[in-house]
Parts: C-alpha cells; structure tokens; sequence
C-alpha cells in the first residue's frame, strides 16, 4: 500500500517567497485589480435590470385646448354591456388623440331614451385607472371648460361604468399601457383581434 508523502512547508521556504520584492509585486497587483474594477463601475457589478433611470421628472400633464363640438356623423357607438340599455354612449373619433403625457383625450356623447343628450370632453389615464372631466357640452353646439378639473378613479358600476369599458376594450392593453391612437381607433370599429 502506497503511502501518500506529506509536504513540508518550511519557514525558510515561507521567508523565500515573501521577500519585498514579491510583496510589491503583489501590493501593485492588487492595487490595479480595484483601480480596474473601479474604472469599469457598477455596470459590471450590476445586472441589466439595474439600469433603471431614477432621475426622471414626476409625471406632468400636457396643457389641453378643447376640440371641436363634436358632428354627428364622426361618432362611433359604443357597446357597454354593464350599463343599462336606457342610455346610449358615443366616441366623437375625429378628435380622439393620445398625448405625449399618456391621457387618451375624447369626446363622449352620452343620450338618453327620451332624446336628452351630455356631451363630456374628458382624459384618461390607462396606469392610474383615472379620468379627468375637462368640459361639459353648453347649448348644443359648444364646450365650457369646467373649473378646477381632478383626476377621479374610475368607477365599474352604474350609468359612469363606461368609462371602465373605455379602459379596459378600448384605450389601454392588458399591461395597462396606452394604445396608440390608430389602434383605438381599429378597437372602437371592433376591427381587431383580442389581446391575449
């Protein structure tokens, strides 16, 4: 049976490798290693979901202007299953726009069974699940800008559960991001195919 030799390390073997020449060499080696890693910074230490740009400003909302009275023959139907069948609802879709602040602005044409008719000009926020009523219809052919506007939640019952319809069909996909305006368009025609 062999016997596996045992290796001595002797203290002069230790005195021979650690003279000050050796010493330097391994200070600098090491002094460059971190001066390198230093220069390369935290994109190497770091991974890829870590460049994430926390400067960016708060979320500020564009001015808005208000559109043209909406003409009857650019309003599209909307179908909103949760509301009752007493009441009508109609996008105004040659002056929906989605701005660079990410509100989706229109016109909604709301009518009644017995011929009364709102008209709201209005904006919504696909991340924050908020609307925001900018103007009313007044006498029949324009808008009055309502003072003080606030971004409101939006609610999922009663005759304002269109809103939800808008948001949840139409103006934003399933992750919560706005669509661009031509793909709301193609969704209020129903010309599309359904977000899986």
């Amino acid at each position: 049976m062999l016997v596996p030799q045992r290796r001595t390390v002797t203290l002069r073997a230790v005195k021979a490798f650690c003279t000050p020449r050796t010493l330097i060499r391994g200070l600098s080696l090491g002094l460059l290693l971190s001066l390198s890693l230093a220069a390369v910074g935290d994109d190497f230490l770091q991974g890829p979901e870590d460049h994430r740009d926390y400067s960016r400003e708060p979320w500020r909302e564009e001015e808005t202007s208000l559109p043209p009275f909406p003409q009857t023959r650019h309003l599209m139907e909307l179908n909103v299953p949760q509301v009752s069948g007493r009441l009508r609802y109609a996008i105004d879709a040659e002056n929906l726009s989605v701005g660079d602040d990410g509100v989706v602005r229109y016109t909604v044409v709301v009518s009644s069974s017995s011929g009364a008719r709102s008209v709201f000009f209005e904006g919504l926020r696909c991340s924050e699940r908020t609307y925001k009523i900018y103007a009313y219809g007044h006498g029949g052919d324009s808008f009055r800008r309502r003072q003080d506007p606030q971004w409101q939640p939006i609610p999922r019952r009663g005759s304002q559960a269109f809103r939800d319809d808008l948001r949840r069909s139409q103006f934003c996909d399933r992750f919560g991001n706005v669509r661009p305006r031509h793909e709301i368009i193609r969704h209020l025609r129903g010309d599309f195919t359904l977000d899986l």
